[in-house]
């Protein structure tokens, strides 16, 4: 009884301190500047995932340190803000819909001498244990394609961009999921998921290229990862919100995964900024450009994402529909092509394997897949 009523104390003065944050902390001038931030983007995981079965206490001092859903003045899990703004340290570059900022500057020029590590984040082998972690998650909800002609033909494309890539030395493995959205996302470690409905988008092994390419460009800068350090922010009185979170996680790997859950739902690994997406279509842009793709791939891409838009917009998860505008991607895209690279008729836009893989893809039926009801 005695425990239950400190417990309880603890709690009433979490609040009273949550309430006096906005009034008397830097932190609270962040909370308070979040709202009035411009929408962030961000990729969404294609369902809730559930606990796993094994302990791995480094893993769980990630979930930790980044624990985030809240329920406070409405924020929570399906409520949390597509634009985290400046209480995650994002940058609002430049507006909606607008290929260079006033100064009519290339908005790839930020991005081009920057150099990527793990230093200042968590540890690469942390990195990797947490995405085989939620990799183990998906596998449990979400229905995988297994074909061999197909999985083998994916698995090379993207090895062939990842070789080229500004992070080569990390092991990248590449899954396809049976969902007909336009979609594809990319979790820390490597793991990288495009759904059918992308499948069925593309049209040239260019296209598709550029679609990988912008997923590994998250993993290199460790998009991911940076919006888990930034969420430490939040620590201090979500630590007190979750009074007993260390002894949760000493009670077994159920309560862990429903941590692990919880973390993936508020979409802190796949949120992410304009300015983020920007880099990604950078740095993809240059490695299919290294790996000896024609970039021009990558505009049709867009062409194809601004045309669905309009013609049929539920088919866009959410990774494409909250993204910069498919017209700036385009300009900013053909501006960096003009300006940096060099086209030539040796570059590929499509091959035979690709072809190969698009009649097995239409052999199986992959393409009328049916959206699977998901729990909640």
């Amino acid at each position: 009884m005695a425990h239950r009523i400190d417990d309880l104390t603890r709690v009433f003065v979490a609040i009273l301190i949550l309430l006096l944050i906005p009034l008397f902390s830097p932190l609270g001038n962040n909370f308070r500047k979040e709202f009035a931030s411009d929408r962030g983007q961000h990729h969404t995981l294609p369902s809730r995932l559930s606990p796993s079965s094994e302990k791995e206490p480094q893993i769980a001092r990630i979930l930790t340190d980044s624990f985030v859903p809240l329920k406070i003045g409405g924020i929570c899990d399906a409520d949390v803000p597509e634009r985290w703004g400046e209480a995650f340290g994002r940058e609002s570059s430049w507006p909606a819909g607008t290929a260079f900022a006033a100064e009519n500057k290339n908005p790839y020029d930020k991005f081009r001498t920057a150099s990527y590590s793990n230093q200042g984040l968590y540890p690469e082998e942390d990195e990797i244990r947490l995405g085989a972690e939620l990799h183990r998650q998906l596998q449990q909800q979400e229905t995988f394609v297994t074909d061999p002609a197909i999985t083998r033909y994916i698995q090379e494309l993207g090895q062939r961009l990842a070789r080229v890539s500004k992070r080569p030395d990390l092991t990248y493995r590449f899954f396809v999921i049976e969902d007909p959205t336009v979609n594809a996302f990319a979790l820390p470690g490597g793991y990288i998921y495009i759904h059918t409905g992308l499948l069925q988008t593309v049209e040239s092994e260019s296209e598709l290229a550029s679609v990988l390419g912008h997923e590994i460009a998250h993993v290199v800068a460790r998009h991911g990862l940076k919006n888990l350090k930034r969420a430490q922010q939040w620590q201090f009185f979500i630590g007190l919100l979750n009074l007993g979170l260390d002894a949760a996680l000493g009670q077994g790997r159920a309560r862990y995964g429903q941590l692990a859950s919880q973390l993936l739902a508020a979409g802190i690994l796949t949120k992410h900024s304009r300015d983020a997406e920007r880099e990604a279509d950078f740095l993809g842009l240059h490695e299919m450009y290294r790996a000896q793709y024609d970039p021009r791939g990558m505009i049709s891409m867009f062409q194809k994402l601004e045309r669905i838009s309009r013609q049929n917009p539920d088919l866009l998860g959410f990774v494409f529909r909250t993204h910069p505008p498919a017209s700036e991607r385009i300009r900013n895209t053909q501006a960096e092509i003009t300006d940096h690279l060099e086209l030539s008729e040796e570059l590929i836009q499509n091959t035979d394997d690709f072809l190969a893989m698009k009649r097995r893809f239409r052999e199986l039926g992959l393409g009328h897949v049916r959206p699977r009801q998901r729990r909640r």
